[in-house]
């Protein structure tokens, strides 16, 4: 028996992970898409990277409510711009890989090639031109797998996470929204897909509820580290089942 095209068990545990990656977002602005997509490719590969990208949209909200006054707004423009240019090829890539033995093996090397951005030591200085490269990079990597925090991240990891927070949620709101659009469009996001994220969104606030306590206490805690092991892991089991 399965309920929206998960089986129970997979539906629990798509529960508890969500509550995890919602909480982890709160408290460090970003990551709920690099620890939920290597699991809900494991547990229901049918909702990767559509249902993700759609509850993805109800925590970058919630995220970007809790720090709006944190918020740039110039320096989003620019990154938004390179989203919507990268979101364009992507659109035709998870076309082309949906419902493939593909899909599994692309979304873990996509994950996999954000954890090495992220871990590479590079920094960027912020301009316009990086935010557009940024942006663009985000754009095809979170329409193809819903993890696209990596790029931006380069630009962001040395701020302080109570200045980053609301300028990074906003962008994450503003690129899912495009994801999902261009998805779409090309007929990628079905009704189980809403239903699915409607249904898990409860457990996003509870994720952020739990998490609240914690935002003050943990902004100078190094939060990333958890995030990318989670990711890691996710990772190389999805391609140790591929292989199987």
């Amino acid at each position: 028996m399965t309920i929206l095209g998960a089986a129970p068990p997979a539906l629990a545990g798509l529960a508890a992970l969500v509550i995890l990656a919602a909480a982890l977002h709160r408290l460090g602005g970003q990551g709920f898409g690099t620890v939920v997509a290597p699991f809900a490719a494991l547990l229901a590969p049918d909702i990767v990277p559509a249902t993700v990208l759609l509850l993805g949209a109800v925590v970058t909200a919630l995220g970007a409510g809790f720090d709006v006054r944190g918020v740039r707004y110039a320096e989003i423009g620019w990154a938004a711009a390179g989203r919507f240019a990268g979101t364009i090829p992507a659109v035709a890539v998870v076309g082309a890989v949906a419902g493939s033995p593909l899909l599994g093996p692309s979304v873990a090397l996509m994950i996999l090639l954000g954890v090495g951005l992220s871990l590479a030591g590079i920094t960027l200085r912020k301009t316009r031109g990086t935010l557009l490269g940024a942006g663009m990079l985000s754009g095809f990597l979170g329409t193809l797998t819903s993890v696209g925090a990596a790029p931006m991240g380069l630009i962001y990891q040395n701020e302080a996470a109570k200045a980053a927070r609301g300028t990074l949620n906003l962008f994450f709101l503003l690129g899912v929204l495009l994801s999902i659009g261009g998805l779409a469009t090309a007929g990628l996001v079905t009704r189980e897909h809403l239903l699915l994220a409607l249904l898990l969104s409860p457990f996003v606030l509870i994720g952020f509820r739990l998490s609240g306590p914690l935002a003050r206490r943990t902004e100078a805690l190094p939060l990333k580290p958890a995030a990318l092991g989670l990711a890691t892991l996710g990772a190389l089991l999805l391609i140790g089942k591929s292989l199987i």
